[in-house]
């Protein structure tokens, strides 16, 4: 019975492997294409990840037309990952009927040093040459029409790129690659260095497309970019300065990601949303201004910033914290969110070891599970909202409810005290959220503003300030120590420190 079982397995075996290509000649796979007399160079496996070298050549070149069984077909196509991994591959010569280059097609091909790319391409997939980190020029022929995302990332000794002047579709300059009408930045050599600077035309840079390039220390946006694509500066860990421009209308997925140099960032304009790991594991960043129209921060955007201590809310639309946006955050120690916001997702302020103390706004209806889970320091909560909102099972844990004060509008004592977890809270305690006589008294309490940003003067800076709207609503509850990171939008606002009053314009 084994020797059957064996058997079948055998044949399954033999069977899959079958699969993987059509014929092989030379120590070259192949495929055969529909159209019956042409043919793509393949890999001989069926996990992708060819090694032509590792037990065959490491010279090879691939004729023009190949005869098997009889049969003469044209080489036309090298095939998805067709070299990937091939490690000690050195010297490729390719033939000049290929005219299509497939996805990953030389995927960490780390020892090649030179290829041409044959005139009658006119397709280059996604991530060709990843990672071909000896490559040291590459020429794009007139006739390729389609250059894929992330076509030389991580080339790291790619120095020279030239795309033909005859081409229709795409130019270069300074090692960076546009579309004809230098309205996109498709790619850009990883060894470019120092300030960079984005010409007026560009309204678009696409993924991956500066990707490791770890030597820009600067970037200047023009004031007409839209749209930074998913992964865009990903690893650009020389990038120290960084100002958004006020046109920019989407920031895709990991765009900063770890970019560690910056320590700071400014994020809004037309911004509506940041996206998921925008800004994660930037490891030396301290201070983060979200502005303009941003409605919502994406899951993670702001993770693992371990010396991010002051982020400062002034979009006033915003409406929504994301899964794990600010976790593990371990420096950051007071939060006042946006009267504006909603919702706060689940894991959001897990394991900021730092946090100490909460101002939630009155719109507030949801806070998630694990919010601020393993961040066990916080001790003052000010709610602003008269409903309590809805919170899961471990948004706060014991720690929390035996040792943080928990600050409540007037009045809304007995609803907190009712309402599912909350009533967990053994220090709870009543405020008044509106001041009945607005008026502005000389004395010592005086502030300043700058571009918007308060500044008090003749205060302790320990003491805790209450900001109000001109008509009384309570509008921020902090430390004055926080005060000049607050920005207000315009209009005329009442600060209260202790007996101290003083209107201030905006």
């Amino acid at each position: 019975m084994k020797k059957v079982l064996l058997g079948i397995f055998s044949a399954i075996l033999v069977a899959i492997n079958s699969f993987a290509y059509d014929f092989e000649v030379d120590d070259i796979f192949y495929n055969i294409l529909p159209s019956g007399n042409e043919v793509e160079v393949t890999h001989d496996n069926d996990d992708a990840s060819s090694d032509y070298s590792a037990y065959r050549k490491s010279r090879l070149t691939i004729p023009e037309s190949v005869t098997y069984d009889g049969v003469t077909y044209n080489v036309v196509r090298i095939g998805d990952n067709a070299f990937r991994m091939s490690y000690r591959v050195r010297q490729l010569t390719l033939p000049s009927t290929i005219t299509t280059i497939g996805d990953k097609a030389f995927y960490f091909c780390t020892h090649i040093e030179e290829l041409d790319i044959p005139n009658a391409v006119t397709s280059i997939g996604e991530m060709a040459f990843f990672n071909c980190f000896r490559l040291s020029t590459l020429r794009i022929p007139a006739l390729v029409s389609y250059l894929g995302q992330g076509v030389i990332m991580k080339c790291t000794g790619l120095t020279r790129i030239s795309v033909d002047s005859d081409n229709a579709h795409y130019c270069c300059e300074n090692n960076i690659i546009y579309n004809k009408e230098k309205s996109a930045i498709i790619a850009a050599a990883p060894t470019i260095s120092g300030e960079l600077t984005i010409p007026e035309t560009v309204l678009r840079i696409e993924k991956n497309a500066f990707e490791f390039c770890t030597g820009i220390t600067a970037v200047n946006f023009n004031e007409n970019l839209e749209e930074i694509d998913d992964f865009a500066f990903y690893y650009c860990t020389g990038l120290n300065s960084l100002t958004l421009p006020a046109s920019l209308r989407t920031l895709g997925y990991g765009v900063f990601f770890f970019c560690d140099a910056l320590t700071s960032v400014s994020v809004g304009g037309k911004l509506t949303h940041v996206a998921d790991r925008a800004f994660s594991c930037i490891r030396n960043i301290t201070q983060v201004e979200l502005k303009g129209d941003i409605e919502t921060i994406g899951h993670s955007s702001f993770s693992n910033c371990i010396r991010l201590k002051d982020v400062v809310f002034s979009a006033t639309s915003l409406s929504e914290i994301g899964n794990n946006a600010f976790m593990g955050n371990s420096a950051i120690t007071t939060i006042a969110y946006p009267q504006s916001l909603t919702k706060i997702g689940e894991y959001a302020y897990a394991n900021c070891i730092k946090l100490r103390e909460l101002t939630f706004g009155s719109h507030i209806t949801n806070i998630g599970n694990y919010a601020y889970f393993e961040s066990n320091r916080i001790r003052t909560i000010n709610m602003a909202a008269n409903e309590p909102p809805t919170i899961g099972e471990n948004t706060f844990v014991e720690a929390h409810y035996n040792a943080t004060q928990l600050n409540v509008p007037q009045g809304c004592q007995s609803l907190y005290k009712a309402a599912a977890y909350w009533q967990n809270f053994q220090k709870m305690s009543e405020y008044d959220t509106a001041i009945d006589d607005v008026y502005a008294e000389r004395d010592a309490l005086q502030a300043s503003v700058e571009n918007g940003y308060i500044t008090l003067h003749g205060i302790d800076a320990q003491q805790q300030v209450n900001i109000y709207s001109i008509n009384g609503s309570l509008i921020y509850t902090t430390s004055s120590k926080q005060l000049p990171s607050i920005k207000l939008s315009c209009g005329v606002y009442i600060i209260q420190a202790g007996s101290q009053t003083c209107k201030v314009a905006v």
